[in-house]
């Protein structure tokens, strides 16, 4: 998914085009349902049937951007509560005080994300985001909840393997 999404960041910071936007938001939407599932899969196993309803829910929640003008926002804040209580209960079971580290420097990564993309306007006023706006340095962000993502998911798989 990260090897995917780097293109689509990228063409969307490129072209600042309304379609890129859309695959953006369809790809993050997926990406946090991926964190998830990954979480579930360290507690429980594989199990395709969880698998796939968790990405069908994922994708059938992006209709919330069609009902509603913020339903993106409200989807996307869904996704990020349901990996945050996926992370703590799997941390909580199978963490130690590294992978404890490397979540809170996840959600101190998710919550620059979140308030940089929403305070992108706000922030342009400021000399720092008159170049380089609020929205391209979510996307930093972004890139380090991937990190943060892969380094405790393998972290306590290679636990788990143990």
């Amino acid at each position: 998914m990260a090897l995917a999404y780097g293109p689509v960041q990228w063409v969307r910071l490129w072209t600042q085009s309304h379609r890129a936007a859309v695959l953006d938001q369809w790809a993050t939407l997926l990406i946090f349902a991926w964190a998830a599932v990954w979480c579930h899969f360290l507690e429980h196993g594989w199990q395709p049937n969880t698998f796939f309803a968790m990405e069908t829910v994922s994708l059938a929640s992006y209709g919330l951007a069609v009902l509603h003008p913020q339903g993106f926002e409200l989807a996307l804040g869904a996704h990020i509560v349901i990996v945050v209580w996926k992370v703590l209960q799997v941390q909580h079971h199978l963490g130690d005080a590294t992978s404890m580290g490397i979540v809170v420097l996840g959600m101190i990564s998710c919550l620059g994300f979140v308030c940089l993309k929403l305070w992108d306007h706000e922030l342009a006023h400021w000399t720092p985001f008159s170049r380089l706006t609020g929205h391209f340095w979510s996307k930093i962000c972004d890139v380090l909840q991937f990190h943060c993502a892969f380094l405790f998911c393998s972290r306590l798989s290679k636990q788990c393997a143990q």
